[in-house]
């Protein structure tokens, strides 16, 4: 016959023994259950876009330029991430001149002037490379003009414990442009100082093969490449959605996008993602933002 002592020996035996073979609980377990890869990409000038996305796992943002405009980052929002967009080469389509007034001066002096700025009012963990330099209607750069302006411009920041993200090049699949140019790139810039990639992407709706799995090879095709070249980098995809084409309804967005973000979600070494697009009056993309409220497929963003 037990004693009343011996059963709570035993008792406290068991309990100390289900306490050891239990898991620990991560000491970031808290923390990972509000915080996400999701961000946000506004452009400076439209002043609503990010207080309408509430939800807590936005925890990031950027609006293509060196500076934020301290009415577009509220609420959940905690960290702003700058971008030199850089400096054209040659005139685009639309002028040279145009086009840099057009996007707020994006001169190497507004770069260095408007960064300048983002540091002085806190920490900058992170500063995003070149706007495109593939596209000649963006910051339109040789490889070369790209290598030089990098040891120039962004280098500088990696003695301030600062990560860089490569220039952001298209999905064009075209000799010289997308994977091609950043694969040139990182071959002349060895030296330098690239701690993520990052890419855009934008699914064409004429397509006729399924538009996720489309993006999805295109971005296995960027690891491959980093792989190839032991390069173990993580990427961000800074803009991703589907080109206008003929109507077509909002489902088939709205499937992309969901499919695209949970595949993202589920990838380790892609460690941050912004969905196109809270641009005011852009025609390039679906657009999440509409009179100022968010859209269908901007709720869907807002509750993913």
């Amino acid at each position: 016959m037990q004693t009343p002592q011996f059963t709570t020996f035993l008792m406290l035996a068991l309990m100390a023994t289900s306490s050891l073979s239990a898991p620990l609980a991560s000491p970031n377990a808290a923390a990972s259950a509000t915080t996400s890869k999701a961000g946000i990409a506004v452009e400076r000038w439209e002043g609503t876009a990010s207080k309408l996305f509430t939800n807590a796992k936005f925890q990031w943002a950027y609006n293509w330029n060196g500076h934020k405009d301290q009415s577009v980052f509220a609420g959940n929002i905690k960290e702003y991430v700058p971008m030199c967009w850089g400096q054209p080469d040659s005139v685009g389509r639309d002028g040279k001149d145009k086009k840099l007034k057009e996007n707020g001066d994006r001169t190497w002096d507004a770069c260095a002037r408007d960064i300048k700025k983002s540091l002085a009012e806190g920490k900058v963990k992170h500063i995003l490379g070149f706007n495109e330099p593939d596209h000649q209607d963006e910051s339109n750069m040789s490889v070369d003009s790209a290598v030089a302006a990098w040891k120039t411009h962004m280098q500088p920041y990696a003695s301030k414990n600062i990560e860089l993200g490569s220039p952001a090049v298209t999905s064009m699949a075209d000799k010289g442009h997308g994977l091609d140019w950043l694969e040139s790139f990182l071959e002349k810039c060895n030296d330098c100082t690239i701690d993520f990639i990052t890419l855009h992407y934008y699914a064409n709706p004429e397509d006729k093969n399924n538009l996720a799995a489309a993006f999805k090879k295109h971005i296995e095709r960027a690891k491959d490449m980093l792989d190839r070249k032991k390069l173990n980098k993580p990427i961000w995809v800074t803009e991703v959605g589907i080109l206008p084409g003929k109507p077509r309804g909002i489902e088939v967005d709205t499937a992309f996008m969901k499919e695209v973000i949970g595949w993202m979600d589920k990838q380790p070494y892609i460690e941050r993602y912004a969905y196109f697009g809270t641009v005011p009056g852009d025609t390039t993309s679906s657009k999440m933002v509409e009179n100022g409220k968010l859209n269908q497929l901007g709720q869907i963003y807002n509750s993913i």
